[in-house]
């Protein structure tokens, strides 16, 4: 947590605590931490498709859809999310 409080905006940091608390089962956690990532860089590719993958496991299909469209500005070839957005 010391990383954190050093600097609340790195997202490798964020990412690598909502991966830490997804392999810990901390459903809340994980969600909290990919959010925060996307606060602190909304462009950031990485962030939003992990938050849009667990968005999308707890069903909230809108909220993902959000996510999916900030992958493709950010990676415009990725075929995949022209699927997850169209589906």
């Amino acid at each position: 947590y010391e990383v954190i409080e050093a600097n609340p905006y790195d997202i490798s940091i964020l990412l690598e605590m909502a991966s830490a608390a997804k392999a810990l089962g901390y459903e809340d956690a994980e969600l909290v931490y990919w959010k925060s990532a996307v606060a602190a860089n909304i462009k950031d590719g990485t962030a939003n498709r992990r938050l849009g993958e667990a968005l999308e496991l707890r069903e909230k299909y809108g909220d993902a859809i959000v996510c999916w469209h900030r992958v493709k500005a950010a990676e415009p070839k990725d075929m995949e999310i022209d699927r997850k957005i169209h589906n």
